[in-house]
């Protein structure tokens, strides 16, 4: 992999090449939070260079320590949450409502399962997976390896 990088990183016609990092584990999104009906599914998360990112945070690091795992979500996890609250008789969700919304990962292997607070800092129309911090990943992938 790190001969193709380089290799795409030498055309004249490309600024700069950084791998994309995905989960090795089961990991679920759900919402957690008392003021909204209950929302889970699988997902899968991926995470990127900051570099590439169209959003911009501050918040967008993790260590250990944390309480919360900051994500960016697609843009079309937005509608696909106002299709669900629709269908739930609440109202359409903004992008600032959805960033109050409380979430939760399920992280799992086959011997270990543990829940972890994730909060929404921005959605993105330039990836279509959820966008969690390098450190994170790398965190969870050793610990949850499939």
């Amino acid at each position: 992999m790190q001969s193709e990088i380089r290799q795409l990183k030498g055309e004249s016609f490309i600024l700069d090449v950084q791998p994309v990092i995905t989960n090795n584990f089961d990991v679920s999104l759900e919402t957690d939070d008392p003021l909204v009906p209950r929302f889970r599914t699988d997902v899968f998360v991926q995470t990127l260079d900051k570099e590439f990112l169209d959003v911009k945070s501050a918040e967008w690091s993790w260590n250990q320590s944390d309480t919360v795992v900051p994500i960016i979500m697609p843009r079309d996890f937005l509608v696909m949450l106002n299709t669900f609250a629709s269908a739930s008789g609440i109202g359409q969700v903004s992008d600032e409502v959805a960033m109050d919304i409380k979430f939760k990962f399920t992280l799992k292997s086959e011997d270990k399962k543990e829940w972890v607070s994730a909060k929404i800092i921005g959605f993105t129309n330039s990836v279509s997976s959820i966008l969690v911090p390098e450190s994170f990943m790398t965190w969870a992938n050793n610990r949850y390896r499939s």
